[in-house]
């Protein structure tokens, strides 16, 4: 799998789960693209906050800038325990920001399953994007809409 330059998170206030489910049904007659594989969108900054946190962004790092062999080998790097860094490895996983490769891990010792997986950072960069402009749109028309009772 070739690495990619950019995971981008965008804020999008607007999209919802219903907005989101117009756009899969879209897809699947062929009307539109779903999201690329690089772009996650997220309504709510709070969730942003607790999915990209200081310890997954540290984790990233270390994967990019030291490639350990495996999960236990990442936590000696990061000085954290082993069930923590393998949370937050799967956590990045779901994401789509990191793989986690069960055939590529170091073999030299079979018996400790903490050695079995693979971090691997299919990233280099995240980007986080913020739209201001559209926000203050979406804001300034929110006001001007009429109250509905």
């Amino acid at each position: 799998m070739k690495n990619k330059k950019q995971f981008i998170i965008q804020y999008d206030p607007s999209y919802s789960l219903s907005k989101m489910f117009e756009h899969f049904d879209q897809a699947i007659v062929g009307e539109k693209h779903l999201q690329p594989q690089n772009v996650i969108v997220c309504h709510d900054l709070a969730t942003i906050y607790s999915t990209i946190t200081k310890n997954r962004l540290d984790l990233l790092t270390f994967l990019v800038a030291k490639q350990p062999n495996n999960i236990y080998q990442l936590a000696q790097l990061l000085k954290r325990p082993y069930a923590h860094v393998w949370t937050d490895c799967q956590a990045l996983s779901g994401l789509g920001i990191i793989k986690l490769d069960k055939n590529g891990a170091d073999k030299e010792n079979k018996n400790n399953k903490k050695e079995e997986v693979r971090p691997i950072a299919l990233y280099e960069e995240i980007v986080f994007n913020f739209p201001v402009k559209e926000i203050v749109n979406l804001q300034e028309r929110k006001s001007v809409e009429p109250l509905n009772m």
